[in-house]
């Protein structure tokens, strides 16, 4: 199996913890690639809703990313769960550098190493100016993560995720952990 897109969105705090469990599955690497949002964007500084499913369609779209569900919209617009920055597919934005009209600035960061250890455990330094930073205008990481791993034959894997705000894991584009929302770590 391919763990093709595991994205994270760690808007509005970064805690995040990966393992999976048992160790019979062969996981060859886990590469991730770190964006900061910057303090004044669109998808940032909303309220802090909890926990909410179905804010993205349950496969990735034509561009591999995450695809906003039309759910996102049935909240009012000072909502965290309102979605705003996508392309013309709907496909969430925060994992794509650039600047966009009336949602505002993603770039790279490559203060964060590109290749990750398993299992991560790392709750408080994954905010692009140090656990401070929540909030400030150093502004927020989002984190893609993504690799590759081998299901043992008869067998299960577990894959334990915790995150502070929108997390969502695909394998082989298919939807398997939805923790999307503002809140706290969970």
């Amino acid at each position: 199996m391919k763990l093709s897109r595991a994205m994270m969105a760690l808007v509005a705090g970064s805690a995040l913890a990966i393992a999976t469990l048992p160790a019979q599955a062969a996981i060859s690497q886990l590469n991730a690639e770190w964006f900061t949002i910057n303090y004044g964007h669109g998808d940032t500084e909303r309220s802090i809703d909890g926990t909410a499913t179905g804010l993205v369609k349950p496969t990735l779209g034509p561009d591999g990313l995450p695809v906003r569900s039309a759910y996102s919209l049935t909240f009012p617009t000072s909502s965290s769960n309102y979605i705003r920055d996508v392309n013309g597919s709907n496909e969430i934005l925060w994992w794509t550098a650039g600047t966009r009209a009336g949602v505002g600035t993603v770039s790279v960061d490559s203060f964060y190493p590109s290749l990750v250890s398993l299992p991560v455990n790392q709750t408080s330094n994954l905010f692009p100016g140090g656990s401070g930073s929540n909030g400030n205008p150093n502004g927020y990481v989002s984190a893609h993560l993504y690799g590759t791993f081998v299901a043992p034959s008869n067998g299960t894997i577990t894959l334990t995720l915790g995150a502070d705000d929108d997390a969502w894991v695909f394998i082989n584009g298919a939807l398997v952990v939805d923790l999307g929302g503002v809140k706290g770590l969970s």
